[in-house]
């Protein structure tokens, strides 16, 4: 087909119903189902975007935007679509009484694994355990402040870490030659696994 100007996608689905024939050769015709394509193409490109940001898990800028705004969060533009969501997920599983169990749920919506809350009766502690991540988790920060805003007041919040011991070290039965050539610092040590 000698098409000069009729790249869009829907175009060239809708020329696809004429008879060839006698549209073959019709610029008229190809440039309306060009100029109508390009529309349609358009619109199902905005449709789908749309449809994306009714989902926290596939929201993007505006829409983590529009989350953002309504669950009351701080506006965070500067930090990446993933914490963004994270924090939008924690906040709507704090909506409600605020147990352990959903303290647990609102830190198990950011990226560290499973983690383990605990509260010390008595003490009016919390102890919040990050257990899969070894070490400190890059956006903590966040982490901590969802907690701080759901937990109550009158307790106060631990976080604990884990880190690769001696003990688990001896376990691999690496010899020297081997865990030297895997030219660990001290500080990707602490978080090997």
């Amino acid at each position: 087909m000698p098409f000069k100007w009729l790249t869009s996608t829907n175009g060239l689905q809708m020329f696809s119903y004429l008879p060839p024939d006698f549209y073959e050769n019709d610029q008229l015709t190809q440039a309306i189902l060009q100029v109508v394509g390009l529309e349609m193409d358009q619109f199902q490109s905005d449709l789908k975007d749309v449809f994306n940001q009714a989902y926290v898990d596939t929201a993007e800028e505006w829409g983590l935007t529009l989350y953002e705004q309504q669950l009351g969060l701080p506006w965070a533009e500067a930090s990446p679509n993933d914490e963004r969501r994270s924090t939008v997920i924690a906040a709507m599983r704090g909506l409600g009484t605020i147990t352990t169990e959903q303290l647990e749920k609102i830190a198990d919506s950011w990226e560290f694994g499973t983690t383990q809350i605990q509260e010390i009766y008595g003490q009016g502690l919390l102890i919040v355990r990050i257990l899969d991540v070894r070490g400190v988790p890059s956006n903590l920060n966040d982490l901590t402040n969802a907690l701080m805003a759901k937990k109550p007041a009158h307790l106060k919040l631990q976080i604990q870490f884990s880190y690769f011991t001696w003990d688990m070290l001896d376990a691999k039965h690496w010899t020297w030659d081997q865990f030297d050539a895997m030219n660990f610092t001290w500080d990707q040590l602490e978080v090997a696994s």
